[in-house]
């Protein structure tokens, strides 16, 4: 393409840009942030009985209340969280879980006198003052308190435990890149640079926030325009894959290994992850990580009695077979399985929080799968990888059992991607002696209320990746009756990963009083994961490019039909290094707030423009794949320097409201950082429900608030 084309093509995007930003217009629907609902947080309730008959309450059609407003498939957080948006406007919403267990990746589960969580490890962006925080505590009325983990939160071992010296990540934007250099000398420029491109990479955010909100007509213009990847960093680095960066930065395997160890978390090797997206990862944890107080279980329990309130409910036990069609092709009801019977449920809306896959091929019937649109969708997503994870419970506390609070992440060798290749490429025989990463926390060390409830026990949970093809064979077997043979493999990887957790921490081996493994076919029963996934669909290079983005989004091409939770979004927070050094447009404002605001401009521009998705008037199939990780946002001197070109930018900034945007990707069942992304997913559904931007109502509210301790404190 000549630069004339492209100076065309960017020309009338610009103008089409700015006409659709002139477009945005005021909310419509009702203020789920109208009031303050934080309250002091009460005690909490450890009683077994009365924290049962909200966690573990089962569907029977008369607890279905009438007159529902909206129905959501799946307790996920995501799903959750968009029931208690609702709810806050008073709508009725019955939430329907599959598993007897409410919360999906928040439930946690008792054996043999221990308590695990299954998927919230740690969160980051959570610390006093946040915005993200002051989110969280108002979908939980202020009920749900946090505990920071150390300031060491991750360590890394490259070799054997034990033997080889664990390599630090600490809390602070400053800190986390000092404590690296006092451990690689000699390597100061590299870290350096990678700092450098993590932080240039989370600046250019804010077109994200663009390309989700634009009809995609005008983002395939953008697109062509190349004026995307000349103005985001983000475009320009989305195709760079998180090897090829680090191998330029270094020659030192180790710290090329330390730079790439948090791949984990959105589970792609490092040769096929994008930088862009690593970056986010890498930043969403600069500030630190906080671990729910009460274990997982809390958010759930804290969340429920406000749908409740409201005069809905959320049952487990509650199988979805599928969703209800009316004669014009709209979403009116699902059909739910109880026992031999099936009972149909009706609702105006219908959300869902059960994952791309489930939704489009199981829940759909056949002519609404069969639509073009879906279809397109469809065929843009692939599997991400299964999952394999150990629950252990121990005789003595962490104290006694010098368990840590600090995340550990082991790999055997300093070569990710040869090691992840190698097990991938294993049969089932040879997996077990080739397991190439584990993930090792203990919640029982995080949670600070562990020891009053538990007095004298510990726990550990450990995770890794699994091929679910190892394990296919048993997959229409009943849970816990699968056989020896599937006992006896998974056996294997028990013991296995259990020799280098006795490594790591010595003292636990004679103390081990439960341990059970759970395959990629645990996580397909469960948590409904269709091939044993944790994080839903494959986040590679493909899911980072600028269509795939700009395509995730929670309406869906059938009317009525919503996603929610991590299908709609990922992770977001203020960047620490640009809240430290940077001051934002308005001085009362945080770069959190200026995020949301400009978030809240392209979320209004796309309800209420009048320009088609498509050139024929009809609406795109809007599908979320997921993923997993935390935006951050640019530093002030950066804007200054590179002054948006758009005239509807240009005028938020005028009016001293800042200019950053975040993005939401998607996928399914996220174990270590879905947390966020589920929330913001149900953030951009209950947008796009209520027609109103919920966005900024959360900005006026924390702005009300904060003006009123500043009176109080006067």
């Amino acid at each position: 393409m000549g630069l004339y084309d492209m100076g065309l093509y960017a020309v009338i995007a610009l103008l089409l840009l700015a006409l659709a930003l002139y477009r945005w217009v005021g909310s419509r629907g009702p203020n789920p942030f109208a009031v303050d609902t934080r309250r002091p947080p009460a005690p909490l309730i450890t009683d077994k009985a009365v924290r049962r008959t909200v966690l573990k309450a089962v569907f029977s059609p008369e607890k279905v209340p009438e007159q529902l407003d909206a129905i959501v498939i799946g307790s996920g957080i995501g799903g959750l969280a968009a029931a208690v948006l609702l709810a806050k406007v008073g709508r009725r919403v019955l939430v329907l879980e599959q598993h007897g267990r409410l919360g999906g990746c928040c439930h946690a589960f008792s054996e043999k006198g221990f308590e695990f969580d299954t998927g919230i490890h740690y969160v980051g962006q959570l610390h006093d003052g946040s915005l993200w925080r002051f989110l969280v505590d108002q979908l939980t009325d202020g009920q749900l308190e946090w505990a920071p983990m150390p300031p060491t939160f991750d360590a890394v071992v490259l070799g054997e435990p034990g033997r080889d010296k664990a390599i630090q990540l600490c809390t602070g934007p400053r800190a986390y890149f000092d404590r690296l250099k006092e451990q690689f000398p000699g390597e100061e420029a590299a870290i350096d640079e990678f700092k450098r491109l993590v932080k240039s990479v989370t600046t250019g955010l804010w077109v994200l926030g663009v390309l989700k909100m634009l009809p995609l007509p005008l983002v395939r213009l953008l697109s062509c325009s190349g004026l995307l990847s000349l103005l985001s960093p983000f475009c320009r680095m989305a195709s760079r894959s998180v090897k090829d960066v680090v191998d330029g930065l270094t020659t030192n395997p180790k710290l090329r290994a330390v730079f790439s160890y948090i791949f984990p978390t959105y589970g792609v090797l490092p040769s096929k992850a994008s930088f862009s997206l690593h970056s986010i990862l890498v930043q969403h944890y600069l500030r630190g990580a906080w671990y729910p107080k009460g274990g997982s279980g809390e958010i759930v329990f804290r969340t429920i009695p406000i749908i409740q309130k409201a005069g809905g409910n959320v049952l487990g036990r509650a199988p979805v077979q599928s969703i209800l069609l009316d004669s014009k092709g709209r979403a009116c009801g699902v059909s739910v399985k109880k026992g031999q019977d099936v009972v149909n449920i009706y609702a105006p809306i219908i959300i869902s929080d059960a994952g791309v896959f489930n939704t489009y091929e199981r829940l759909l019937p056949p002519e609404a799968r069969a639509l073009p649109e879906i279809q397109s969708q469809l065929r843009m997503a692939a599997h991400g990888e299964g999952g394999f994870s150990v629950f252990v419970g121990l005789r003595g506390s962490s104290q006694e059992l010098g368990l840590e609070a600090t995340n550990y992440y082991i790999y055997p060798d300093n070569n990710l991607d040869q090691m992840m290749r190698r097990y991938s490429n294993s049969s089932r025989d040879e997996a077990a002696a080739n397991i190439p990463l584990l993930f090792v926390t203990s919640p029982s060390a995080k949670d600070p209320t562990w020891e009053m409830r538990y007095p004298g026990k510990s726990t550990l949970s450990i995770i890794t990746m699994a091929k679910y093809e190892w394990f296919e064979e048993w997959k229409d077997k009943t849970v816990h009756k699968r056989g020896d043979a599937y006992e006896n493999v998974k056996k294997t990887f028990v013991d296995a990963i259990m020799q280098t957790v006795f490594k790591l921490y010595p003292h636990i081996e004679d103390k081990v009083e439960y341990v059970s493994g759970g395959t990629p076919l645990t996580n397909q029963h469960y948590i409904a994961s269709p091939r044993g996934e944790f994080y839903g669909m494959d986040h590679d290079m493909s899911r980072i490019q600028i269509e795939a983005i700009a395509t995730a989004r929670p309406q869906t091409a059938v009317p009525n039909l919503y996603l929610t939770g991590i299908t709609s979004s990922i992770p977001w927070g203020g960047s620490g290094e640009a809240e430290r050094e940077g001051k934002a447009f308005n001085p009362a404002m945080k770069h959190g707030d200026e995020l949301l605001l400009c978030y809240g401009l392209m979320l209004e521009l796309h309800q209420n423009t009048s320009l088609p998705l498509n050139p024929d008037g009809s609406r795109e199939a809007l599908l979320v794949p997921q993923l997993q990780g935390a935006a951050s946002l640019p530093d002030t001197a950066v804007l200054r320097q590179n002054p948006s070109p758009c005239l509807g930018w240009r005028r938020a900034r005028k009016r001293s409201l800042g200019w950053h945007c975040p993005f939401c990707l998607a996928g399914q069942d996220v174990a270590m950082c879905g947390f966020a992304g589920a929330l913001q997913g149900a953030f951009l559904c209950t947008s796009a429900i209520l027609k109103r931007n919920i966005y900024l109502d959360a900005l006026q509210l924390r702005k009300h608030v904060q003006g009123s301790n500043g009176k109080k404190k006067n």
